[in-house]
């Protein structure tokens, strides 16, 4: 972590331009190793208070953090009491969502749900719900789901069956939509 540092803190100051979107991924990975220290330093120097990423929201809620919820994001993002919520359950004791994590009958009842419209659609436009229907799948880890739905991407780009493929495990791993650098 010193070379992180250490890279973050030599720049200049004319040449730092923070950006939360292509930062995103560094807080988000020291917040889910608990460096709460190194994510709050960065933040700090690098990611205005305007431009702090939403998908904060989430990591310092199943951290237990409601402190950080208000502290570092609430003046720029909404952030609904279930979240406070859940963050002082987790504070309390109860226990952190688990990844991936197990789909409920209600989720499996929604994918069902969302299939079957996706099948009534013509052909021709099913290929941007059927990404969208494989990150719900990913979300809630239903990672059969994301296997079947993944053959029915075209598998000759990038931006088609491998793309959805690696944003699905990175969502259904970490919790975030948000892949590293």
């Amino acid at each position: 972590m010193a070379e992180a540092r250490s890279l973050w803190t030599s720049c200049p100051e004319g040449t730092r331009r923070p950006n939360g979107s292509y930062a995103e991924p560094w807080p988000l990975c020291l917040l889910n190793t608990d460096r709460l220290d190194l994510a709050e330093e960065f933040m700090t120097a690098w990611v205005p208070l305007r431009d702090r990423p939403s998908s904060m929201i989430g990591a310092l809620t199943e951290l237990g953090r409601p402190d950080l919820l208000r502290a570092w994001l609430s003046d720029h993002w909404y952030i609904p009491e279930e979240r406070y919520e859940r963050a002082r359950a987790v504070a309390d004791g109860a226990p952190r969502r688990s990844l991936p994590p197990t789909p409920t009958e209600e989720d499996v009842a929604a994918l069902a749900k969302a299939h079957a419209e996706l099948r009534a659609a013509p052909r021709a436009r099913r290929q941007g719900p059927t990404r969208d229907l494989i990150e719900q799948a990913a979300a809630v880890g239903h990672l059969s789901a994301v296997l079947d739905l993944l053959g029915t991407l075209p598998a000759d780009d990038y931006n088609d069956r491998a793309s959805a493929a690696f944003a699905a495990l990175w969502l259904a791993a970490t919790g975030h939509r948000d892949a590293p650098w």
